[in-house]
């Protein structure tokens, strides 16, 4: 399994051109993944979560990656993906019920809400049949204590 993620790091004006980019990136990857005509179920594009505007640092980035330019962004790449197949998840819902002084800078969240979109990706890798992670069971007892004298 391939995970791509584009932040919005980057000039606002990349979304302009996203479909050319987008395109480009697709036809690489389909030179590299493609095995038995599936090859975007080795794929799974990660979208930018919802960034907390309210923080004063955030200000000053309000207009490059603001939450307005951010959820363009994550609908026009979902569209776009759409068109080749390509499964997405859209993390933005995962941060819209985050309390607002959650993050100190409005951008890096607490570490639970990192372990709850990392377990969305587990899930979606157990529902598609992927390799679902799992634990074996002598990892299972020695961690409950099991087994031990």
């Amino acid at each position: 399994l391939l995970v791509l993620v584009m932040t919005m790091h980057v000039d606002p004006k990349l979304v302009d051109a996203l479909e050319w980019h987008l395109a480009t990136l697709m036809g690489v990857l389909r030179r590299h993944l493609f095995a038995s005509g599936r090859w975007t179920k080795r794929l799974l594009w990660l979208l930018p979560h919802r960034p907390q505007d309210v923080q004063p640092s955030r200000k000053p980035y309000l207009q490059m990656n603001g939450a307005a330019q951010i959820q363009a962004f994550n609908r026009r790449m979902a569209r776009l993906l759409g068109l080749y197949g390509v499964p997405v998840y859209d993390a933005w819902a995962h941060t819209l019920d985050v309390r607002p002084n959650a993050s100190k800078d409005g951008i890096h969240f607490p570490v639970w809400v990192s372990n709850s979109k990392a377990q969305v990706i587990v899930n979606f890798l157990c529902a598609e049949k992927r390799s679902c992670p799992t634990r074996r069971r002598s990892q299972v007892k020695e961690r409950e204590g099991i087994g031990r004298v």
